[in-house]
């Protein structure tokens, strides 16, 4: 993970907290020699808090490289709803107005009917 922060192919927000949360577990290995964290009650015994928003973000990553998300195809369906809601807003828009115009009108000739 630390490797792809630091060739920036994943940026992460400036937040102290979440930067102490990153750096904080030690790093250990089992009887076979791999590499794991320090786990959460020997964090707790060292005093140091939770890291939830190291979690959050270590596993919205693995996640999102697990998916393999096809960005090409995200793109395309952000360009066909944009254009839609675009269309669709245009479309309305109109009617809104003229809605709107005949309310005021409508208003008016109240108004002026009820003064003597």
């Amino acid at each position: 993970m630390g490797q792809l922060i630091e060739r920036r192919q994943i940026i992460i927000p400036n937040d102290e907290k979440l930067i102490a949360q990153l750096t904080s577990r030690r790093k250990l290995y089992d009887s076979k020699g791999r590499e794991k964290l320090e786990s959460k009650a020997d964090l707790r015994a060292r005093g140091v808090e939770s890291p939830d928003r190291a979690d959050a973000l270590i596993g919205a990553i693995v996640l999102g490289i697990d998916a393999r998300i096809d960005w090409k195809e995200v793109m395309q369906d952000w360009k066909r709803i944009k254009r839609q809601m675009q269309f669709d807003y245009l479309r309305t828009r109109p009617r809104q107005t003229a809605h709107r115009l005949a309310m005021v009108s409508a208003q008016k000739h109240a108004n002026a009917g009820s003064q003597p």
